[in-house]
């Protein structure tokens, strides 16, 4: 058991500060009737790793949703109730956690939902998985790899209507280059990258700095308007749809912009300007500081906190931490880089692989 001794509200402003536009005078400006999200990295960044699945992290959860300004003196409230609490996530939890069985469930739920949709010859697919991390026929090295990736995918994925925005033919439009960008398939993805980048400056080989997650429809009219804003040079950086239509519906944000500059408030502004009549949902279920309805701006992790959350995990699990490692290892190889470059992880993967490091812990 361990005590606490911060002011919990004020670290949670001051870490929040980091994601916020700035005035001339490089304030941050808060945005108006800004909401409290366990969802927005930068809150999660402010709260101490042990203070998440006690008992104050559930009445956290409550305030979801509710105004910043309204919620920050009632953390503090909750911080004080709690004199001290377990480092452990997961210890109101009766035994200990079965990380096969916690697989098995995903596919599970995998298997129900594709009953649902009518997909029959993909149900008895995931049966077969399920019971095969019950057997524990996976290697512990593939059990991790696999249980990182439905985590992502549960906090990732969406299941939206089709609408009379639905276009089914987007990925035809998105496939294909133009005088502006140059489109590349990768991974289930169509990259378009502006044709003029070097002459801008920057090279998709480098970092990118930061993220831009989109809720958007599947208009033509969008792709047009990002292809010239990206291609003739108003901001460094690149976009990414799914390259299968039926996909937009299955992802929260089926756009990701990458930024090669620092997201200024200019910038952002541009890309709120851009997207504002095309945004498909206005709710919260972005990774990231909300910037405008619908669009989310994630914080880019670095090098060295992607390699410290490596360390962390091979510390509980070298086989976890091997396999996370393949895994970011993976997604430089399918970008066409050298191995050995230094790493790069989503919003969404980190929080996929510390909620997969809270796991290994109860287990």
């Amino acid at each position: 058991m361990v005590a606490i001794n911060i002011n919990l509200g004020s670290k949670i402003r001051t870490a929040l500060e980091k994601g916020c536009r700035r005035n001339m005078n490089f304030q941050p400006i808060q945005k108006p009737n800004e909401v409290f999200s366990l969802k927005n990295p930068y809150i999660l960044e402010a709260i101490p790793d042990s203070f998440i699945g006690t008992k104050q992290f559930d009445e956290l959860m409550k305030l979801e949703g509710m105004r910043l300004d309204d919620v920050l003196p009632i953390i503090n409230s909750v911080e004080k109730k709690a004199a001290s609490f377990s480092t452990n996530p997961f210890s109101g939890k009766i035994g200990k956690i079965d990380l096969y069985e916690e697989l098995a469930k995903y596919y599970d739920k995998l298997a129900k939902q594709r009953a649902k949709d009518g997909m029959v010859s993909s149900v008895q697919i995931y049966k077969d998985f399920a019971q095969k991390a019950r057997d524990r026929k996976f290697s512990e090295k593939e059990m991790f790899s696999k249980l990182q990736e439905q985590i992502y995918n549960d906090l990732r994925k969406a299941d939206y209507p089709i609408t009379g925005a639905w276009n089914h033919k987007i990925s035809d439009i998105t496939a294909k280059s133009n005088n502006y960008v140059m489109a590349t398939e990768e991974s289930g993805w169509h990259y378009r990258i502006a044709k003029k980048r070097h002459e801008f400056g920057w090279s998709r080989n480098d970092k990118a700095i930061d993220r831009i997650s989109v809720n958007a429809n599947t208009d033509k009219e969008l792709i047009v308007k990002l292809d010239e804003y990206f291609g003739t040079g108003k901001a460094k950086g690149y976009y990414k749809t799914p390259s299968d239509s039926a996909s937009w519906l299955e992802r929260h944000d089926p756009i990701t912009i990458y930024l090669h500059e620092p997201a200024s408030p200019r910038i952002l502004k541009d890309i709120e300007n851009l997207t504002r009549n095309h945004i498909r949902s206005t709710e919260n279920v972005l990774f990231g500081y909300s910037i405008a309805p619908g669009l989310a701006l994630e914080k880019s992790p670095s090098t060295q906190e992607i390699e410290k959350l490596l360390s962390e995990i091979t510390a509980a699990n070298p086989a976890a931490g091997a396999a996370m490692r393949e895994n970011l290892v993976g997604n430089l190889i399918r970008k066409g880089l050298p191995k050995d470059s230094p790493l790069s992880a989503s919003a969404g993967e980190i929080t996929s692989m510390h909620r997969l490091l809270d796991l290994i812990k109860a287990s």
